[in-house]
């Protein structure tokens, strides 16, 4: 049986089971690094993402040595945080209940409190005097 090796994890899939268990580490990293980023410390505390490796021997039933090798890595992220923002009620000049938000869209703070921004609702960055779009992130 020269010919054969014994089988271990760094032989599966002809030696590439092991490396891209490895890429899909790092890239878990990456990317919770850039979702607690982008959505922020306090709304992300306890996310996880997850990479599960399954591993399974299975008998293919065609003789006492037919067996069949499964590797599966499964990488899941977290669910965006949710978006809370306020709003106020009011009415519509004909008189329709509705709620109200700041022209640059809901935020968690009061909508009476005043937040700078252009004509079009883009919100400003009060420090920098940066425009940020309403498709931005300002994290």
């Amino acid at each position: 049986m020269e010919q054969f090796a014994e089988l271990t994890l760094d032989l599966i899939d002809q030696g590439e089971f092991l490396p891209e268990l490895r890429e899909a580490f790092l890239q878990l990293q990456e990317d919770m690094i850039a979702f607690t980023r982008k959505h922020g410390q306090a709304e992300t505390k306890g996310a996880t993402g997850k990479l599960t490796v399954t591993l399974a021997v299975a008998f293919d039933g065609g003789g006492p040595g037919d067996f069949s090798i499964l590797a599966q890595i499964k990488a899941a992220m977290p669910a965006r945080p949710a978006a809370v923002g306020k709003a106020m009620a009011s009415t519509t000049q004909t008189d329709r209940p509705t709620l109200y938000v700041q022209r640059s869209g809901s935020s968690h703070a009061d909508p009476r409190q005043r937040v700078l921004a252009t004509q079009t609702g883009e919100t400003v960055d009060p420090e920098t005097g940066e425009v940020f779009s309403t498709k931005q992130s300002r994290d």
